[in-house]
């Protein structure tokens, strides 16, 4: 029985995209953040709570999660759950 040899736990080539998607989503969570809670400062507390639950706060999440996972994971994501 012979074995394989052992893969070596870090190809740079696949770490790479991982990271500048993690970048994205740390950046656009920051922004996003940022932007409610001063237009909670400036307007309100009620319109700052609209302003984050808007599809801006969600939209970018949905999209990281069809870049990572794949358009089907996407798609199904997007759909109402019964």
């Amino acid at each position: 029985m012979t074995r394989e040899p052992a893969t070596r736990l870090t190809d740079w080539d696949s770490v790479e995209p991982v990271m500048e998607l993690l970048a994205a989503k740390v950046l656009a969570t920051s922004v996003l953040i940022a932007a409610a809670t001063l237009t909670a400062r400036h307007w309100g507390e009620t319109v700052g709570g609209m302003f984050a639950g808007l599809p801006l706060t969600s939209g970018p999440v949905s999209l990281a999660l069809a870049v990572e996972r794949g358009p089907d994971t996407g798609a199904g994501d997007s759909r109402a759950r019964p």
